[in-house]
């Protein structure tokens, strides 16, 4: 239902940012920080016409810069309608109990016990707020195995990167 959702609103477009520097101050217009990836790559969210102007104002950080193939500015502002609508749908849903910690990646703090509404803000905070990824992962301090399951190996080689004495495995799984 948020992938259905999140498809509704689709503008914007994201770009992966790699820089030691703070980005939050040449940040212009509809820009916006998505993800905190790691301490030195942010995914930048917003119109592709202020872009242009950030990435003029950033060309002395000599910051690496990715366009990323999505459809949209998600984890931003861009997606507010969409979860208004998501959190619709998730009062209609029963929830349980949490029976294992809950790590939110818009707080980066672990939950052990969230009431129905605490969780569901939870869940539509993520469609439009930043992905605190690496403030999240440091949660992990005594971890040393991390294994992601998904399309591709993204979080493996941030995890390598946050943690390089790791052992970080990738499980492709195309759906």
């Amino acid at each position: 239902q948020r992938a259905l959702l999140m498809k509704e609103n689709l503008q914007g477009s994201m770009w992966a940012v790699i820089t030691q520097e703070p980005l939050e101050k040449f940040l212009y217009k509809s820009l916006v920080i998505a993800n905190y990836n790691s301490h030195e790559q942010y995914i930048v969210a917003g119109l592709e016409e202020d872009f242009f102007v950030f990435q003029e104002s950033i060309q002395n950080l000599k910051a690496r810069i990715i366009p990323l193939k999505v459809a949209g500015a998600f984890h931003s502002p861009f997606m507010r309608k969409s979860s208004e609508k998501f959190e619709q749908f998730l009062k209609d849903q029963t929830f349980h109990a949490l029976k294992k910690p809950y790590l939110s990646n818009v707080t980066a703090k672990i939950s052990y016990d969230l009431n129905k509404q605490e969780f569901i803000d939870m869940l539509v905070k993520q469609l439009y707020c930043p992905v605190l990824w690496y403030q999240s992962i440091l949660n992990f301090t005594d971890a040393d195995h991390f294994i992601e399951i998904g399309p591709s190996k993204v979080l493996t080689n941030l995890m390598k990167k946050i943690y390089p004495n790791s052992l970080s495995y990738s499980y492709e799984v195309i759906l």
